[in-house]
């Protein structure tokens, strides 16, 4: 028999995948207690970490690489769009492409500079359990990961 190919972004658990550590960064506590609880539903990330404003992500960004990062525009201390700058520029740990833009606001000159910064995965907010996980899925497929 042929053996299987690992998944080198995968960690078996169980006979289940597990992808790396994800990082949701919103300063509403309630939106991050329901995403949170949404992630661990879907039982395929190791670590779910919270960031309640812009100096939190920045300093967790900067220590850690993160398969996946939820982001809102509107927060305190920093801007999503600083976060966003900062990861665009700095390359170590994270890619821009690794950011998902978690917002109820995006007008349209948010939309251009997350747009122009490389962004170009949403999750408009309010949101029910099944479109959310629909899209944290389809990210996941996007990224070969499955």
């Amino acid at each position: 028999m042929a053996q299987e190919k690992e998944d080198s972004k995968a960690l078996k658990v169980v006979g289940k995948k597990v992808y790396g550590d994800i990082l949701i960064v919103d300063d509403d506590k309630d939106i991050c207690e329901v995403v949170q609880g949404y992630l661990r539903s879907m039982g395929c990330f190791r670590n779910i970490i919270n960031a309640n404003d812009g100096v939190m992500a920045h300093l967790k960004l900067g220590l850690q690489r993160f398969c996946l990062i939820l982001l809102d525009l509107n927060l305190p201390k920093r801007t999503g769009e600083d976060i966003l700058t900062f990861i665009h520029e700095k390359k170590d740990f994270n890619l821009v492409e690794d950011v998902v833009i978690m917002s109820g606001t995006l007008n349209e000159r948010k939309f251009g500079v997350v747009r122009r910064l490389g962004v170009n995965k949403f999750i408009l907010k309010p949101f029910t359990k099944e479109s959310f996980t629909s899209k944290i899925e389809e990210y996941i497929k996007e990224k070969k990961f499955l």
